[in-house]
């Protein structure tokens, strides 16, 4: 059995609400079972930043109730997260160490934005 770090129970909390069971348990596992080169390449291992950049987010950010959030692994090492809006579009948002790209079909959006300031525009988004 595994035991949260202390002070990662509130992190994990969020996590398991926002995602599900699922995508909980799939961010788990990219952070106990992911090496570098886990794709038999040149792959990354999750970048803690990328990681401390959703967990942000996901405070502030509610997809809507019809939502299945996705969370998955890019090369680069950093997260992404996944759902389609209300009419089926696409929005995306992959985290980067140092800044995160927004994709929202639905509303034409498509940009780059520090960590600093996602939360803040991810709260006017969703």
């Amino acid at each position: 059995m595994r035991y949260p770090e202390s002070g990662m129970v509130d992190d994990e909390a969020l996590a398991l609400e926002k995602l599900g069971v699922k995508g909980w348990g799939r961010l788990e596992h990219f952070k106990l079972c992911y090496a570098g080169g886990w794709g038999r390449g040149p792959q990354k291992p999750l970048s803690p930043r990328s990681y401390n950049a959703l967990i942000r987010s996901l405070s502030v950010i509610q997809p809507p109730a019809t939502a299945h959030p996705s969370v998955f692994l890019t090369d680069a090492g950093f997260l992404e997260l996944a759902w389609k809006d209300e009419n089926g579009k696409a929005v995306q948002i992959e985290f980067g160490s140092r800044e995160s790209e927004v994709y929202d079909e639905g509303r034409g959006i498509e940009m780059a934005v520090p960590n600093e300031n996602l939360p803040d525009l991810l709260k006017t988004l969703f």
